[in-house]
């Protein structure tokens, strides 16, 4: 499932990422947990995937759609 998602700290976003496969990527972000030097701390993630909006299929949409969301929110890790 193609989409854009949310790292989360305390109600406060510290990642924004695109992918191709969320709940893969997901999975790999709480891996590098016991990594310290890839650790991105979060306690939830929120994501919106290409059947809430048909046009995140496209990569060059999704990139777009990632950096307006980086540019709004400002995480800590990007």
């Amino acid at each position: 499932m193609f989409g854009v998602y949310f790292l989360i700290l305390k109600d406060k976003v510290v990642y924004v990422g695109q992918t191709e496969c969320l709940l893969d990527r997901i999975a790999k972000h709480r891996a590098e947990n016991k990594y310290p030097p890839k650790t991105k701390i979060f306690d939830a993630f929120r994501y919106i995937s290409s059947k809430t909006f048909y046009w995140l299929d496209d990569y060059y949409f999704r990139k777009y759609f990632e950096q307006r969301c980086i540019y709004r929110f400002q995480p800590e890790y990007n």
